[in-house]
């Protein structure tokens, strides 16, 4: 993992910043920029719980976190928490701020009110094989930022074949680099953590399973890779809010954490109970463990495959 935090002398800059102020004022704003109000975002990657964990970390550490995301990922944040029932996704102007005065913490959806260009060119970007070019993926990151108000963000650059920014960390730094500087132009400082993996950031992989390892660091039973993960998302929060050395014990975070997580979900009309009850019918349904034979990439068969009873879309009461 390796911060970047350089600025870029790049022509193209100036042309990406103008561009991210059209995406950003298609819709309404929460306010200008803010130096309290902060996010931690993700260019996506299988098991990254980035954009779930980091933002309660940043929250309990004292800082105000305001979230806008394009939903409709596999197992984005935002889709994750869209399938606890209740959780409203489609608030308006006055409604967010009001999340966010109560509770210091908003997650919403782009497309509303929020940035609804950048929505539309997000589904046009994935529907023409567009998602992955670096520079429509920094416009369309800082524009939700923009819209937000955010001040500081911190980007999680999950670097691999999956990957908006680059294969490999020698593609993904110049772009990460490029979009430390358009940032500058657009007011709000920038750091990129990339992260070089070729494979999942922990195991537990889907919106229901992103819930229970959601649920176990906050109460203190990770290990192995989901603990290591953890730590990462910790240590982004900390660049968060410039208190790095001072985020070093998640066991003494994770009453503030699991409060804040429990008052977003209250706010956004999610019985917080909900969740807890959700993911632990999730972690005890039953499972079957499918071994390969050798190593290499999943690759499309006529075998089909159940792993459990368990349908997000169709939630059932635990």
């Amino acid at each position: 993992m390796a911060a970047v935090a350089a600025s870029a002398g790049d022509a193209e800059v100036s042309q990406l910043a103008r561009l991210t102020w059209l995406l950003a004022d298609s819709g309404e704003r929460l306010g200008p920029p803010s130096r309290d109000v902060v996010d931690i975002a993700s260019s996506g990657g299988p098991g990254s719980l980035s954009t779930l964990l980091a933002p309660l970390y940043a929250r309990a550490l004292g800082v105000r976190v305001a979230k806008i995301a394009v939903p409709g990922r596999p197992a984005g944040g935002l889709d994750v928490l869209a399938s606890l029932p209740g959780y409203d996704t489609d608030l308006d102007a006055p409604a967010a701020r009001r999340v966010l005065d109560d509770c210091g913490y908003v997650h919403v959806a782009a497309g509303g009110a929020f940035c609804p260009l950048d929505a539309r060119f997000f589904a046009w970007r994935q529907a023409n094989g567009a998602q992955a070019i670096p520079n429509l993926a920094i416009t369309s990151l800082l524009a939700k930022k923009l819209a937000a108000g955010v001040g500081r963000v911190v980007l999680d650059i999950r670097v691999g074949a999956h990957g908006n920014f680059g294969a490999t960390a020698a593609d993904a730094r110049p772009n990460a680099t490029r979009l430390v500087a358009v940032a500058a132009e657009l007011g709000i400082r920038a750091i990129c953590v990339l992260t070089v993996s070729s494979g999942a950031a922990q195991p537990w992989i889907g919106r229901g399973e992103a819930l229970v390892a959601l649920a176990s660091v906050l109460a203190g039973t990770a290990d192995g890779a989901l603990n290591a993960h953890a730590q990462d998302c910790l240590h982004m929060a900390g660049l968060a809010v410039d208190a790095s050395d001072a985020a070093s014990d998640r066991g003494a975070l994770a009453p503030a954490a699991t409060s804040a997580h429990e008052a977003m979900l209250a706010a956004h009309g999610t019985d917080p109970q909900t969740f807890w009850s959700r993911q632990r019918t999730i972690a005890t349904v039953p499972r079957h463990v499918v071994t390969a034979e050798d190593t290499g990439r999943c690759r499309s068969t006529s075998v089909s495959f159940v792993t459990s009873s368990w349908s997000d879309s169709a939630p059932r009461s635990p």
